[in-house]
């Protein structure tokens, strides 16, 4: 009577190995690519979830955000950490005011700040902006200058009072005004003719920030960033496109969109 064996034999083993090695191969990529669709999608809706807190601090204020992070008031960021106010009008989920609330982070970045050189950001790291209030604060995402309501403004020597900044009225609901996008630093006065940097994972590359778009034109969910408006949707434009959004009243995109390095 022969025994019967419930194992397996060498060849079966390796067979089994090899197939499983194979599906491995075929899924890592999808895999990659689902995190990769993931991570844009919590992206996406930071940026909503920003545009609303402005929403209810505007609502209640009356006023707009000051983006710079020099003087008493401090940058967008900490603005909306409602400082000053009860611990339930806080506009963002932290409002601690020691450490960044995790809407103001790209999930493709890290909050990780500088510690030495510039303070800028790249497509992978959050901006450290070290002057204002409670020794500054860090993020992924800049703010669109002309949101300045007409109010004087100068950006590295240049001022600006023109019909070409976007005024807030009541509480509009349906007005398509770009407010935050994946940037390098904390805000941005974008021209049409801004021209990209040349790396587009660190534009600045060792300087201070440009304050244009080039800080926009970044790398970040592949050829892309995410750009959200005032009426809370949120889109993802790749890097070309960024010159054909509507970043001001008067937004005239070049007759030529600019030349990136690589297949942008």
């Amino acid at each position: 009577m022969k025994t019967r064996r419930f194992g397996f034999t060498l060849i079966e083993l390796l067979v089994v190995v090899a197939i499983s090695g194979l599906l491995i191969a075929i899924m890592l990529p999808s895999l990659g690519k689902a995190r990769k669709r993931a991570r844009t999608t919590i992206c996406m809706t930071n940026e909503r979830y920003l545009v609303e807190s402005y929403r209810m601090y505007f609502q209640d204020t009356a006023t707009i955000l000051s983006s710079t992070g020099h003087g008493n008031s401090g940058a967008w960021d900490f603005q909306l950490l409602g400082q000053g106010l009860t611990p339930l009008t806080y506009y963002t989920n932290n409002g601690r005011g020691t450490t960044m609330d995790k809407p103001r982070f790209c999930p493709e970045t890290s909050s990780d700040r500088r510690h030495t050189g510039p303070q800028v950001g790249t497509a992978v790291l959050g901006w450290d902006c070290r002057v204002g209030p409670g020794g500054g604060s860090t993020g992924s995402y800049g703010m669109n200058n002309w949101m300045y309501n007409g109010a004087t403004y100068s950006s590295r020597g240049t001022s600006f009072s023109t019909t070409d900044f976007y005024r807030l009225k009541g509480t509009t609901n349906d007005f398509a005004m770009p407010v935050f996008v994946d940037a390098v630093w904390h805000d941005f006065l974008a021209k049409p003719t801004d021209m990209p940097g040349s790396n587009l994972t660190d534009p600045e590359v060792g300087s201070s920030p440009d304050r244009n778009l080039s800080d926009a034109a970044i790398a970040r969910h592949g050829k892309a960033v995410n750009v959200s408006f005032w009426d809370q949707h949120v889109e993802t434009v790749s890097l070309k496109e960024l010159w054909k959004v509507r970043w001001s009243a008067n937004w005239t995109p070049p007759p030529a969109l600019p030349q990136f390095n690589g297949n942008y």
